[in-house]
């Protein structure tokens, strides 16, 4: 009896003891958030609250277009343009990632023809530091000028989008612990194909 007491009473000993030495969740120390620690859950990207930073054109192709005998004036172009795009996040509030962590990330992406988002897949990324993206801007632009003859350009608008955005850290070794990072996505992209003209 008095054995069967005293090995409850160690047994009740042990498991205080591991249970103090288990990590509890915190969302405020930096770490428990090292590299390897934990695994991006989801990332929720606020692209109704995008904002634009000034722009600058950049010509991606242009072509001389004239008359020729009784033809309409008309020419196509063929666009395909291959270009880097930087990928940063920004922290605001919630886990201060440590820089040099690294996770799987999708990134957004603005569409060649307009202001319309999408997600790319996910790739490795590295916090702290900016991420280089290449991406190809594929497009058939028809020439038809007022003028004969004139230089037809597809001009592509080149600026720096921003979101805010909401990470979902999920601790890997901790039970049910999921923190969240949030700041603002930030990238260098090319956007709005247009065909200008101009008088030979």
């Amino acid at each position: 009896m008095f054995g069967s007491v005293l090995l409850n009473a160690l047994t009740l000993v042990l498991f205080a003891g591991c249970a103090r030495g288990l990590p509890s969740c915190n969302c405020h120390d930096t770490s428990l958030w090292r590299d390897g620690a934990f695994s991006v859950d989801k990332i929720e990207y606020a692209l109704q609250d995008v904002e634009f930073s000034p722009s600058e054109d950049v010509v991606l192709a242009s072509s001389e277009v004239s008359k020729e005998g009784d033809d309409s004036t008309e020419k196509n172009l063929v666009v395909y343009y291959k270009e880097n795009f930087t990928s940063t996040f920004k922290y605001e509030s919630g886990v201060e990632i440590p820089s040099g962590n690294t996770f799987e990330a999708g990134f957004p992406r603005l569409a060649s023809t307009g202001p319309s988002f999408t997600i790319t897949a996910k790739s490795p990324y590295t916090y702290g530091q900016t991420k280089n993206l290449s991406f190809g801007i594929p497009g058939r632009f028809k020439c038809q000028p007022q003028t004969d003859p004139a230089l037809c350009k597809v001009i592509f608008k080149k600026g720096e989008v921003s979101f805010p955005y909401i990470m979902s850290l999920k601790h890997n070794t901790i039970p049910n612990c999921v923190c969240q990072s949030k700041g603002h996505w930030t990238g260098l992209q090319y956007y709005g194909a247009e065909v200008k003209y101009s008088p030979m």
